[in-house]
């Protein structure tokens, strides 16, 4: 017999549905819509559904019980700065031999 856990999902699941990119952060997010709704009667029956592994499902609903839905969805990337500078790096290319290049 599969676990049923009772988890209070008070948020608007569907217009953060259609808003999401990141595509483990869909599939958190189906997974509340789906508890939310009562979908599926078991948790192994929404894992399998969602095609994922039982163990993460169950991190996520703690996540999302524990702290709630900013902790539980992954945060966006980050773009990382430039170590160098732009002028720097233009300054490299005009000072550098196109024909010593690789040599």
């Amino acid at each position: 017999m599969g676990r049923h856990r009772e988890i209070g999902i008070n948020e608007d699941l569907e217009s953060l549905l259609r808003k999401e990119q990141n595509k483990k952060n869909v599939l958190r997010i189906q997974s509340l819509l789906h508890i939310k709704l009562n979908t599926f009667s078991t948790q192994e029956d929404l894992v399998s559904h969602l095609d994922y592994v039982v163990r993460s499902m169950e991190k996520w609903l703690k996540l999302y019980k524990d702290f709630g839905l900013e902790k539980m969805l992954l945060p966006e990337k980050q773009t990382r700065r430039r170590l160098i500078s732009k002028q720097v790096h233009e300054g490299l290319l005009e000072r550098e031999d196109p024909k010593k290049r690789f040599s």
